[in-house]
């Protein structure tokens, strides 16, 4: 009994800080774990959005929506995640999304996270269950290793914890914490670091291939970009801390595991390199002011929410609040300011100052930073501005612990004469200019000022009291996780699992009726949010999506053939447009009772279906998804090619515009034909075609790389016909036509990711040698 004891006792001296770790991040997610609401903003669709908002869910006048600039989980993130794992789990390859645009890609985007490594938790878990798994590991994560660096720097374990957990719940991660791949990416960070300086130091070769995964992991985590900005931080740590211990031959390894990394992961890279190269992205514009922080929001290093929040309604700041990421807490800006003076000599200090100083200098709106404009957004490069605050923090309670002093609590009271100032201006102007934003940002420098004025006390008492130092240290160090508690719990939206996308009389309606058709709406049924249902829609928002499809809409919307693409808001305007009725657009969705119903009726729509506000009209003009044409003409310039398909004049249903000759001869007699669809699935079909004469096959589905026909079995070419859509040539008399994706992209990077995967696990194994032995 008293070795169990012992044993027990040691266990948890040796690991209560990740036990302590785990209690704060459940702590965090108490309404998951006690109430079992889901970290996802579901009052976003069902409280914000026709045909759900009819309905009142429970609620006596509707369901209240927490935080609307969250909107992008359920529009992007969550719809894509889940329509993959429902592929996956029907037995099919998630490579194709025949929802959105017309088609595009689905494996080949990042947010997807097909192989992040929290990606296992859909195969064991439902898909709610497993969507909450992803998001509460990413703090544990980052906490995690956090800690496990900060102890490699010879850090305190309470310290090295405090600090783990201050990264984990900055702000960064906060509000990128419910898209579930930000902070994720964020995540590894630290442990690509660790890594990084146990492989120079020892130079083991297991070290690196450890690098290697955690460099894919971090890749395939959702948000690559991150990736970029963890490599600075590494070139920093090589010069700042290691550069005694480098050799070229230890940093050609080091180069080397990366790139491994790199390689591993060429089973989403490669096509998403695809995909971005045939995409709109490539030529849309982004706003200055969406890339840089202004000047201004550095006072959200603060008060994050001196310019409001969209969780109470009053924000009124520039640019897009999540964007505003620098905050790792007031209390914690102390601990880092004193960790910095204190260990200013110690280079591990000195890497993490240059780190917040390079993160500030490529996030602000310098004239020298417009050459990275096209970037979007060089602001979350404050993920590493999180980073050494909270590591620097780390070092602040470091040297609090050795001793309180009085220089210590002036840091505090700097920080709390800049809110004071700040009060002040705040004040002044209010009173001036009588405009009631400054009063909000007045109202919201209450909780830093009362955190930081706290923390003078408790370091105060510190310096008065020596017996209470230990003490003192430990409640700021919580007090810093509290505020950023504070912090998370006022942004981040729960739900209940019934509300994440229920199904309404409307959506039955849609998905009742025979595929494939597309459906579009107005003001009913917002970006994306069709996808859970499993409806297709010509329109869609995302970053990336072909290009084709972003010029076809824009000349639809216009109906002009110079008009500009369209950006990552796809949004179809003109509905009366033929491009549209060619791209197989059965239904309409609008508001009951509204001038849009009228303007429908006339101009030849049928309502077929309404509930509540919504009614349900059907396209008469709409095209069949595939049909067969007997006569076509081939036209190279697509500017000319979109002039004839606008000529009121041009037999849209009858004649086909191809980039290349297809090798047959227009017919000068009436054919006869038609097609029907014997499987349709989002990457492959298979259609039976009967006509008297040799045709061309026509299906508004979007041309892409990566696409296979064969006609009874035979390969066949794919022509791109009206601009952005598919046809294949067809002999007379019945046929079997079948269309698959099945992208060499996808097919070499798998290839690669499994060769390298092979490297790797054989390298490990096999080869515990030394790359050198370190310098004297």
């Amino acid at each position: 009994m008293k070795g169990l004891k012992e044993k027990s006792s040691g266990f948890f001296k040796k690991y209560y800080p990740i036990l302590a770790i785990t209690l704060v991040v459940v702590v965090f997610f108490w309404k998951f774990f006690l109430k079992g609401l889901i970290p996802i903003p579901a009052d976003m669709v069902v409280g914000a959005y026709f045909p759900w908002l009819d309905y009142k869910w429970g609620y006596e006048i509707g369901v209240p929506v927490k935080n609307p600039i969250t909107s992008d989980v359920v529009s992007v993130i969550y719809p894509l995640r889940s329509y993959a794992v429902d592929l996956i789990k029907r037995g099919e390859l998630p490579l194709w999304n025949p929802l959105m645009f017309g088609g595009y890609p689905l494996l080949a985007n990042f947010q997807v996270a097909l192989f992040s490594p929290t990606f296992l938790l859909y195969l064991l878990l439902p898909k709610l269950s497993a969507w909450t798994g992803q998001v509460v590991l990413q703090p544990f994560l980052a906490a995690l290793f956090s800690y496990l660096f900060l102890r490699h720097l010879k850090v305190s374990k309470f310290a090295s914890a405090m600090g783990g957990l201050i990264y984990a719940f900055s702000g960064f991660n906060i509000i990128w914490l419910e898209w579930n791949a930000h902070a994720l990416t964020a995540a590894w960070i630290p442990l690509i670091l660790l890594l990084t300086s146990k492989f120079i130091k020892e130079a083991k070769i297991k070290w690196g291939v450890f690098l290697s995964v955690a460099v894919a992991s971090q890749i395939f985590s959702g948000y690559p970009q991150l990736f970029i900005y963890t490599l600075l931080s590494i070139f920093l740590y090589l010069v700042v801390v290691l550069r005694r211990e480098l050799t070229w031959k230890i940093l050609f390894h080091l180069a080397f595991f990366i790139l491994v990394g790199l390689s591993l992961t060429a089973i989403q890279t490669l096509p998403a390199l695809e995909l971005l190269i045939n995409s709109q992205r490539v030529q849309e514009i982004l706003s200055y002011d969406l890339t840089y922080l202004p000047w201004q929001n550095l006072i959200s290093f603060l008060a994050p929410d001196y310019f409001g929040n969209h969780a109470t309604g009053n924000f009124w700041g520039m640019g897009n609040y999540t964007n505003n990421i620098g905050y790792a807490g007031a209390v914690s800006l102390i601990l880092a300011s004193i960790g910095y003076f204190n260990f200013r000599k110690k280079r591990e200090a000195v890497f993490l100052g240059l780190l917040l100083v390079f993160s500030l200098l490529f996030s602000l709106p310098f004239v020298w930073t417009k050459i990275f404009s096209g970037a979007y957004s060089m602001t979350r490069i404050l993920v590493l501005a999180n980073l050494a605050v909270a590591f620097l923090a780390a070092f602040g309670l470091e040297a609090l612990f050795k001793k309180v002093r009085g220089l210590d609590i002036s840091t505090a009271l700097f920080y709390f004469l800049t809110l004071i100032i700040i009060a002040a201006f705040s004040f002044i102007t209010w009173q001036s200019s009588a405009d009631d934003n400054y009063l909000v940002g007045l109202r919201n420098l209450a909780f830093p000022a009362f955190f930081v004025g706290l923390t003078i006390v408790i370091l105060a008492v510190g310096v008065k009291v020596k017996k209470l130092v230990k003490l003192s240290v430990v409640m700021v160090g919580l007090l810093a996780v509290s505020e950023l508690f504070r912090f998370g719990w006022k942004y981040t939206p729960f739900s209940r699992r019934d509300l994440v996308f229920p199904e309404t009389p409307v959506i039955s309606f849609l998905k009742s009726q025979e595929a494939p058709f597309r459906f579009l709406s107005e003001n009913v049924i917002p970006m994306n949010m069709w996808v859970p249902y499993g409806l297709e829609s010509p329109s869609g928002y995302d970053a990336v999506y072909p290009f084709t499809w972003s010029k076809y809409l824009g000349v639809a919307n216009k109906s002009d053939k110079n008009a500009p693409s369209l950006g990552r808001y796809a949004v179809v305007e003109n509905y009366a447009s033929p491009l549209i009725d060619m791209a197989n657009n059965r239904y309409l969705l609008v508001l009951s009772k509204g001038a849009k119903e009228l303007e429908l009726e006339e101009s030849g729509y049928k309502k077929v279906f309404e509930d509540k506000s919504v009614s349900v009209y059907e396209n008469s003009e709409a095209f069949d998804r595939a049909l067969l044409a007997f006569d076509w003409i081939v036209q190279k310039e697509q500017e000319k090619v979109f002039e004839r398909l606008l000529d009121p004049a041009f037999a849209l249903s009858r004649v086909l515009i191809l980039e290349k000759d297809p090798g047959l001869r227009p017919k000068e007699i009436l054919p006869m034909g038609d097609v029907s669809y014997r499987k349709y699935s989002p990457r492959e079909s298979v259609l039976k075609t009967r006509a008297n004469k040799d045709s061309l096959l026509f299906v508004s589905e979007v041309w892409y790389p990566g696409w296979e026909a064969f006609v009874d079995g035979n390969k066949t070419e794919i022509l791109r016909a009206n601009s952005t859509f598919r046809a294949v040539k067809v002999p007379e008399g019945e046929h079997e036509v079948g269309f698959i994706y099945d992208p060499k992209s996808f097919k070499i990077g798998g290839w690669l990711s499994i060769a390298t995967l092979i490297f790797l696990s054989a390298t490990l194994i096999y080869d515990k040698k030394k790359i050198s032995q370190r310098p004297s």
